[in-house]
């Protein structure tokens, strides 16, 4: 997994060479996507961000900042369900959880700020099942 990771890093790095790469991993999700799910633990998730890790850290370019606690989760317990729209995709709580990180922050060049993530929509627009996504075309 490390090795087709460092593949996707190294593409990126192909088309825009003095890139300064950002990667946040991933929230601990709120549970397994199905019963038969590989990721069916917390542990078993875990294998992904071990295998994110690998791969920024084999890389100067590359900045990672391991996002598992953002949501509530951690490497032995899931993340809180407030942050996601399903069992493994963030909802906008979670996406502000993620970003407003002060290492995410720092990263991308941003000034100091405060951020309250628990008064943001969950609602993500164009996401099916919302008010925008249900709009029709023009």
């Amino acid at each position: 997994l490390a090795a087709k990771i460092t593949a996707s890093i190294n593409a990126v790095k192909a088309k825009a060479p003095s890139a300064k790469i950002l990667m946040t991993g991933y929230c601990m999700p709120m549970s397994a996507e199905s019963d038969d799910s590989a990721c069916g633990s917390p542990a078993a998730f875990g294998v992904l961000g071990d295998a994110i890790k690998i791969a920024a850290d084999a890389d100067s370019a590359v900045t990672l900042v391991d996002s598992t606690a953002a949501c509530g989760g951690s490497k032995t317990a899931w993340g809180q369900s407030g942050y996601f729209q399903d069992a493994i995709h963030l909802n906008n709580r979670g996406y502000c959880k993620v970003f407003t990180q002060a290492a995410v922050q720092t990263a991308l060049g941003c000034e100091s700020a405060t951020y309250d993530c628990e008064t943001v929509s969950c609602d993500i627009e164009g996401w099916r099942g919302t008010a925008a996504a249900k709009r029709p075309s023009k």
